[in-house]
């Protein structure tokens, strides 16, 4: 028994049209897809925190609104 291909094709189109065929189709190339996501994914490396600066020293206050005598005491000999 010998079947022609215009009494297959009827049967081939039957069949790749049926909804479970669809549906399982369809089903596999998610599961697929959703498989080589999971096998290809890979995580973002760790950003290191960034430690915040020590705040600065505050700068020392000048004396130039005293006139600068206690300046000039400091800076003469001690007799």
């Amino acid at each position: 028994m010998k079947i022609d291909f215009k009494e297959l094709l009827p049967v081939i189109l039957g069949v790749i049209k049926d909804w479970r065929v669809i549906v399982i189709v369809v089903t596999m190339i998610l599961v697929i897809a959703f498989t080589k996501f999971i096998v290809n994914y890979e995580k973002k490396p760790k950003r290191p925190k960034l430690k915040k600066k020590p705040a600065a020293a505050p700068a020392p206050k000048q004396e130039a609104a005293e006139g600068g005598k206690a300046a000039a005491a400091a800076e003469a000999p001690a007799e």
